[in-house]
């Protein structure tokens, strides 16, 4: 097939989805990668400091990798909440125009079907909407921004208040956005039976689930002395919760008190400071690692005994996977896509977001060595069993052949 490959998302899990597929069915397949270099200069007003290049050697793997260029040149350092949103929805017309020019060469590129991935302004792309050449949209899940009030006030049987509704009012521009533009997609994939929840409730919309795999040559087993502390792999900030883990870890005595390793590339500043501050005034040491290659991570993983998981509502839970490829016992809050890579008691363990438990099941993993190695080996058989890049790369070859064959609209 010639397929054309869209992204806008910044260093970290979507866009390394994005290149294990593109690895392994770029052998079969003419890919050309398209994405745009919108908002590149203005990392504060999407919320976190850019990361380091990924190393992704995305030129040796595809035909061509177009870029579409900002002709606005640099933006100032904006901070607040407000202003964010107030940025996003002036970016909107900006995206549109280069979404619009990007959907006319793919249409006139011949391309059999196009695999979009999500977007970091508007999650699902607006070039969903212009496209005419059949689609698949990976939606990793729908707008945080948009929808995670609304959406976890509906999941907590709660009706939406006077304030959400407000809230609603104000990102009315960027709901119509996300919505319209996932309901333009022929096909719609989902990674987690979570998050085909959530686009169910948001978009209305039935998704194909979509698993994810781990590189098990690259992350695995090493044999390393495991040192008795904790690893966070994450970017850093409030939808990472990582102040609930330097919580629960205030909560152990301090002369069990272990330290954390946080393993990092993209990180909102004003959290991170908050972070730094939370944790010296509750005795938490911990270590700042930003920019860690893969290599540096196994490392981590495999020179430490447990590794923690506390993200709010992660829609799929990829990190607790490669801990568990490399043999590393993993501790996670039991909500969001991490009930479905976690199973507690036979691969890792899971507790409510209560510091108190939290930090009862690290010590469990901290100081029981049969518990370690019971985990430990669950959780490799897990993930070889499971969780195969090969085996989703080639699920999503069969929804593109799918896609392939409907007509142009």
């Amino acid at each position: 097939m010639k397929l054309a490959f869209y992204h806008n998302v910044p260093f970290g899990g979507a866009m390394r989805v994005l290149w294990e597929y593109v690895r392994r069915l770029s052998g079969r397949h003419e890919i050309t990668l398209f994405h745009p270099e919108l908002v590149r200069e203005r990392p504060d007003i999407y919320g976190f400091q850019p990361a380091p290049a990924s190393g992704f050697d995305w030129d040796a793997r595809v035909r061509r990798h177009h870029r579409f260029p900002d002709p606005r040149g640099s933006f100032p350092r904006v901070a607040s909440g407000r202003l964010q949103l107030l940025f996003r929805s002036l970016d909107l017309p900006f995206l549109e125009r280069a979404s619009r020019r990007m959907a006319d060469e793919i249409d006139a590129g011949g391309f059999d079907v196009v695999f979009v991935n999500p977007c970091r302004l508007t999650q699902a792309p607006l070039l969903l909407r212009h496209l005419k050449t059949p689609t698949v949209y990976y939606c990793a899940e729908p707008s945080r921004l948009v929808f995670e009030r609304r959406l976890a006030a509906l999941e907590a049987g709660r009706a939406p208040g006077a304030r959400l509704a407000l809230r609603r009012l104000f990102l009315a521009p960027l709901e119509c956005a996300d919505v319209a533009n996932a309901r333009a997609a022929r096909i719609v994939l989902a990674h987690s039976l979570y998050t085909a929840n959530q686009i169910r409730l948001a978009y209305g919309l039935e998704p194909v689930i979509q698993y994810l795999g781990v590189d098990t040559d690259v992350y695995r087993p090493l044999e390393r002395p495991r040192q008795r502390r904790v690893v966070s792999v994450s970017a850093i900030g409030a939808n990472k919760d990582q102040l609930f883990l330097v919580r629960a870890l205030a909560a152990i005595p301090a002369p069990q008190r272990p330290p954390v390793v946080f393993a990092y590339s993209r990180f909102d500043p004003a959290y991170l400071e908050e972070l730094k501050r939370e944790a010296a005034a509750a005795g938490v040491t911990l270590e700042l690692r930003q920019g860690a290659d893969d290599a540096a991570v196994v490392e981590l993983y495999a020179s430490s005994r447990v590794a923690a998981c506390t993200p709010v509502r992660e829609p799929f839970g990829l990190i607790p996977l490669e801990a568990m490829a490399c043999g590393t016992p993993v501790a996670g809050v039991a909500e969001g896509g991490l009930l479905e890579t976690i199973e507690h008691g036979v691969n890792g363990l899971l507790t409510p977001r209560d510091p108190e438990a939290f930090a009862a099941a690290l010590l469990t993993l901290l100081d029981s060595a049969s518990e370690r190695e019971r985990l430990s080996q669950a959780g490799l058989a897990a993930v070889r069993a499971r969780w195969s890049w090969d085996a989703s790369a080639a699920r999503l070859e069969s929804e593109l052949a799918r896609a392939a064959a409907m007509p142009r609209r």
